[in-house]
């Protein structure tokens, strides 16, 4: 496993291709990206093409938490494996309120006359995570759980290399 943060600063379109192109020359099979932008960045679709088509390697994409009717890129590529977040319920299992998803036309790209994501969903309400402690009340640093389909999106990229662990001969 290699990891690499492209969410330093002032990040751009720029810095994420050049995380990818940094996780792809270290041989990485997966690139797991729990982000997105807040509008439809075409680029993305070119990029994601040469990552999957040329290098074999599977990008892993959270698809937003801007509610149902909205995707974030670069999970609405149709080349990527988009992630939403699913909550547990009284009863079972549903999608996430806030997770984004939808279905959409890709205009002049009759290859993909209709594209529906999130590919597939994962755990993502009240998901113990890593970030950076906060100082509470007393004085003490704790980790928190956090909402969102940047939580459920580490969840499928670790299903992922798992399936190709065991099959060495698929990648």
């Amino acid at each position: 496993m290699i990891c690499g943060g492209v969410l330093i600063g002032r990040s751009t379109l720029l810095t994420l291709v050049a995380g990818m192109t940094w996780a792809v020359e270290r041989g990485a099979d997966i690139i797991s990206m729990s982000l997105g932008m807040a509008y439809f960045e075409p680029q993305f679709d070119t990029i994601l093409s040469i990552i999957v088509e040329r290098f074999g390697v599977l990008p892993v994409i959270a698809i937003g938490n801007e509610n149902h009717g909205n995707l974030s890129s670069p999970g609405s590529s149709p080349y990527a494996l988009s992630v939403g977040a699913a909550e547990r319920r009284v009863k079972g299992y549903d999608i996430a309120p806030f997770s984004s998803g939808a279905s959409l036309v890709f205009p002049g790209a009759p290859e993909y006359p209709l594209v529906t994501k999130p590919d597939v969903v994962a755990p993502g309400v009240q998901v113990y995570s890593c970030i950076p402690p906060t100082k509470v009340p007393g004085g003490s640093f704790e980790y928190t759980y956090m909402n969102g389909t940047s939580m459920a999106t580490p969840h499928v990229s670790g299903i992922a290399a798992l399936l190709m662990a065991a099959n060495t001969k698929a990648h």
